[in-house]
């Protein structure tokens, strides 16, 4: 994965491509509308948190993708609400995601990320 998002010069499309590969591979790995994880019952739960955190780490660290088409792709009602939160911050939008933390009742979240982002 990490050779893949070093390729110098790759164009806009291309990051935006991986980043909805990852997403596709882990809504067939988890369906969308599945809410919680119990690492003791669920036997699919640690290969999921492994391709969250390479899809977080890949928002995180990538700027030349299409943030409008990941959100998309994302969805605003699933399970991968800090990456929808990553994206909606990646496309300058960081007053809706506040406004997601508010409406999904974590004020602590929301203080925290108005803090760190005035």
């Amino acid at each position: 994965m990490l050779k893949l998002c070093d390729i110098p010069n790759a164009p806009e499309k291309y990051f935006t491509q991986l980043g909805l590969s990852l997403i596709d591979a882990l809504y067939l790995v988890c369906p969308k509308k599945q809410r919680v994880f119990d690492p003791q019952r669920d036997p699919i739960a640690k290969k999921v948190e492994s391709m969250k955190k390479i899809l977080n780490d890949f928002l995180r660290s990538k700027s030349n993708y299409e943030p409008e088409a990941l959100k998309e792709r994302i969805g605003e009602d699933t399970w991968l609400t800090d990456e929808y939160i990553l994206v909606l911050v990646k496309g300058g939008k960081p007053k809706q995601a506040i406004e997601l933390y508010v409406r999904l009742k974590n004020y602590s979240q929301a203080f925290l990320f108005g803090e760190q982002n005035n």
